[in-house]
């Protein structure tokens, strides 16, 4: 009896120094995925805590609400998850697993041909005590699942622009070259009645030259200084017109442009021109032209600003 209790001592003494020596005293858990998208555009959408719930899986062990736990927190799996601070291309977040908070680090990487890396890690200090490593050793591997398991997730997210920047965003080449136009100055922004005055203009000088019209009403307008408001209204036509003091020519170069379509009024407008924006700045784009707007919608028959579908095209080099 002596001799098998001195053996089982012996084994247990020779596991706890295998778990000492084998299994280190600091655990680095590492999972890192590629993403199809530009960094500065992935580090962007994920500084906005909002967006957080839009790529978030769901979870059967997720709270009633469904995905999110407050505004910074989530869950998944038995975990918990809290954003603590959002700092350039890093975002920390605090985990909880049965009650034992731990810190991990989603780093957004730059990779070549405007590409990124998603690497999140998590670190684990167990220290000498031989029972406490190998808890956190299987921990670890736990962490490990559950960390690719949300990368998957905001990997597949994030292959599609529109999730990034908000809308659909595609390039194209120019089709309407030629472009009939009129310009007018203004102490404030035209009114829906105005742009039409102008296009309507247009439209009865396109007909008197005999020409036709290739494509919908465009629109341009901007701050020409602190008290004025300069706008262009185009329509593109089949061919080149006479130009005078009133109507002038539009050439457009046949090269690249960026497209996206809105459904909206002013402010879905202007969110989808800063989208473009955004793209052309995280793709390093070379602008060729303005942008402008391409009125698919005909607003003076439609007057609910949430059904204007706007077309928004932003004529580029590359």
């Amino acid at each position: 009896m002596k001799k098998w209790l001195i053996i089982l001592l012996s084994l247990i003494i020779l596991a706890w120094l295998a778990i000492a020596f084998f299994i280190p005293g600091k655990f680095l858990v590492v999972e890192s995925l590629p993403v199809h998208a530009s960094p500065n555009g992935v580090s962007r959408f994920l500084a906005d805590e909002s967006t957080w719930s839009s790529w978030w899986p769901d979870s059967t062990q997720s709270t009633p609400s469904g995905r999110l736990v407050s505004t910074l927190g989530m869950a998944h799996n038995g975990y918990n998850y809290r954003l603590t601070e959002i700092l350039y291309r890093t975002i920390n977040i605090r985990m909880n697993k049965d009650n034992r908070d731990f810190d991990s680090h989603l780093i957004v990487l730059p990779m070549d041909n405007h590409e990124s890396a998603l690497k999140w890690q998590c670190e684990l200090n167990p220290g000498w005590n031989p029972l406490n490593r190998w808890r956190d050793y299987r921990l670890a591997l736990g962490i490990k699942d559950e960390l690719h398991s949300l990368l998957l997730s905001l990997q597949s997210f994030l292959a599609k622009p529109e999730n990034i920047y908000g809308v659909p965003i595609i390039q194209t080449r120019v089709t309407d070259t030629v472009l009939i136009a009129t310009k007018i100055i203004t102490e404030s922004q035209l009114t829906v009645q105005q742009v039409y005055h102008l296009i309507s203009e247009l439209r009865d000088y396109i007909s008197n030259q005999h020409a036709n019209e290739t494509g919908y009403p465009m629109l341009h307008s901007w701050h020409k200084d602190l008290s004025h408001e300069e706008t262009m209204v185009a329509i593109p036509t089949d061919r080149r017109l006479k130009e005078n003091s009133r109507f002038f020519l539009r050439l457009m170069v046949p090269g690249n442009i960026l497209v996206t379509e809105v459904k909206g009024g002013y402010f879905t407008i202007h969110e989808g021109t800063r989208a473009l924006e955004n793209y052309i700045s995280d793709y390093q784009k070379i602008k060729m032209a303005i942008p402008f707007e391409s009125l698919v919608t005909e607003r003076t028959i439609d007057s609910d600003t949430a059904q204007w579908v706007t077309k928004i095209y932003f004529p580029i080099m590359n």
